[in-house]
């Protein structure tokens, strides 16, 4: 027992449906998945799905993408480098302890032209994301941030218009790009096809009212609003130098000055970390490659007609398995009463399939305030955090 085969057996006993032309295999088994990998860990916190989530940090990287698909949720404690860190998902708590000061330096003047010469940023490394620089032009503030990346991309303008022709006209209000610049087009809504993460060249401009892209959106779906254009590859800054190149694609009124923004921060060892936003950020920012651990409970592996996988990753869940891809049958099929006759059975279920985990959990004192004062000196939070 305990195979795909024999889960959809049960099935089809419990739903009457005994005939491929009634409930083909291949609909069983995306009843059986979609249950087993999406409601499954979600009605159980079993530690079967319990496993450790490991990667390495990178030297003056501060934030790390945590990959949510197959991954639920994450449990601490959190381990750096073989040390245990403050794991908090508060991000008020972490910007009190770790506040984001900005740092201010006039790095030029404008000239007159769009390429004035600027000064590198004295106080370094600079965080990540952190650096703005604004300039004036025609009496109005430009400004430019870092993308994370060491480029350089504009504020962002609002687009009010596009229309289904080659090349695209935007309407941008307010905008300074010229003719030769890169736009980023995001955000926008029903022509959705134009939002690309790669930039458009921009082959006409109305200044300030409206600008050509080398895009035919002939074909695409209709303009319905909203959208966001930034200039990109507008510059480079290096983050351990303070280097910076930039033209601004405007000129700068003489004498006006350049002034630049930015997070300064001394590297270490991290002891504090936030997960906020499917995103781990590290204070102090990492000063070198630290391996991280922490516990996450992971989405299970799909059933398949193979000899490797055609059962669940422990045999004693495939009733349950079969309860709950019945209940979705007679969900899809409006059959009420049988959807809750049929509930108490897989509620039985749960409670079998769970008490394993549960055994093993009594095992365990729970933890205290007091539980963990035995671990001195090696507990890093003792005796206050």
């Amino acid at each position: 027992m305990t195979t795909l085969t024999e889960i959809r057996s049960k099935v089809r006993k419990v739903t009457g449906s005994p005939s491929a032309n009634q409930l083909s295999d291949s609909d069983i088994d995306t009843y059986i998945n979609t249950f087993y990998l999406y409601d499954f860990p979600e009605h159980l916190r079993l530690l079967k799905l319990k496993k450790v989530y490991t990667f390495f940090t990178e030297p003056l990287i501060e934030k790390y993408d945590f990959p949510d698909e197959p991954f639920f949720t994450v449990e601490p404690p959190i381990y750096v480098g073989g040390y245990q860190a403050r794991y908090l998902q508060d991000r008020d708590t972490f910007f009190l302890r770790w506040p984001p000061l900005n740092q201010f330096q006039q790095i030029g003047t404008g000239d007159g032209t769009s390429s004035p010469a600027l000064q590198q940023i004295t106080a370094v490394p600079i965080m990540r994301e952190s650096l703005y620089i604004s300039g004036i032009s025609g009496g109005e503030t430009i400004t430019y941030n870092d993308d994370g990346k060491g480029q350089f991309i504009s504020e962002r303008f609002d687009i009010s218009q596009i229309n289904n022709a080659n090349p695209a006209t935007v309407t941008c209000l307010g905008h300074p790009f010229v003719v030769g610049q890169k736009v980023l087009i995001s955000s926008v809504i029903g022509m959705l096809n134009i939002n690309l993460p790669t930039p458009y060249d921009i082959v006409a401009t109305m200044p300030g009212v409206s600008f050509d892209i080398m895009l035919n959106t002939t074909n695409f779906p209709d303009y319905t609003g909203g959208g966001f254009a930034n200039r990109v590859l507008a510059g480079t800054v290096s983050y351990t130098t303070g280097v910076i190149t930039l033209d601004w694609g405007v000129t700068l009124d003489v004498g006006s000055q350049i002034q630049a923004q930015f997070i300064f921060y001394t590297a270490g060892r991290p002891y504090d970390v936030l997960f906020y936003d499917t995103q781990f950020h590290f204070r102090p920012v990492p000063d070198k490659s630290y391996k991280v651990e922490i516990n996450c409970f992971v989405q299970p592996t799909a059933l398949l007609d193979t000899p490797t996988a055609n059962f669940p990753e422990l045999r004693e869940w495939w009733q349950l398995l079969a309860y709950g891809a019945s209940l979705k049958v007679f969900a899809d099929r409006a059959d009420f009463e049988n959807l809750q006759a049929f509930e108490a059975l897989m509620e039985e279920q749960k409670i079998l399939v769970q008490r394993r985990t549960l055994k093993q959990l009594t095992n365990q004192r729970t933890s205290t305030i007091y539980a963990n004062q035995q671990l001195w000196p090696q507990s890093n939070f003792y005796p206050y955090s």
